[in-house]
Formats: C-alpha cells, structure tokens, sequence
C-alpha cells in the first residue's frame, strides 16, 4: 500500500493504493478524502483514562505474579490493541506531516 497527501482547502486528500483481489484478478484502486482536523484527532488520540488505568492494573500484577489466566488474556488484548492504534496514530501524523 502506498499513501500520499495534499492539502487542499483545509481537506486532507489521502491518495492511498488499495490493491484487492477480484475474482478475475483485477486490482481495484481507491482515494480516500479525510479533513485535516480528523486526521489530528486520530493522531493526538489516548485512550480514555479508565483503560489506561487498567492497563497499569494489569502490568503491576504480571510483575507481582498475581495475573489470572483470564486477565492475561484481557493485558494481550490490550496490547494488541494498543499497537494497532500506534501504527493508525503514526501514518495520520504521516499524511499531517506531508500536507504541510
């Protein structure tokens, strides 16, 4: 995938490559037009102080090993969930960064 921006009356227009496969082996492209304002929403985004707290609730109790399994399985998730929204937050100040 391959992404680009241009800023053009306060809209951030993202030209961003989507190859898919179709059943004929067609590729199929698309743009995507984003307002600048959203693209900093997304970059400036934390999660909300609840899940950051839980998140420390859990680090503290892998290092005391009190972790259940089942809250094992709630830190991965969170984890997961947490490295997803770094990569979305890093390509939005990317296009930002790119339309100035």
């Amino acid at each position: 995938m391959r992404g680009y921006t241009h800023l053009n009356k306060g809209v951030a227009k993202g030209a961003v490559q989507r190859k898919s496969k179709i059943r004929c082996g067609e590729v199929m492209s698309q743009t995507v037009e984003i307002p600048a304002e959203f693209l900093e929403e997304i970059a400036e985004y934390q999660f909300p102080p609840s899940v950051q707290d839980r998140i420390t609730t859990l680090m503290d109790k892998i290092t005391e090993d009190q972790l259940s399994e089942d809250e094992l399985k709630e830190l991965q998730a969170l984890v997961e969930l947490s490295e997803s929204v770094a990569i979305i937050k890093g390509r939005a100040k990317l296009l930002l960064r790119q339309t100035r």
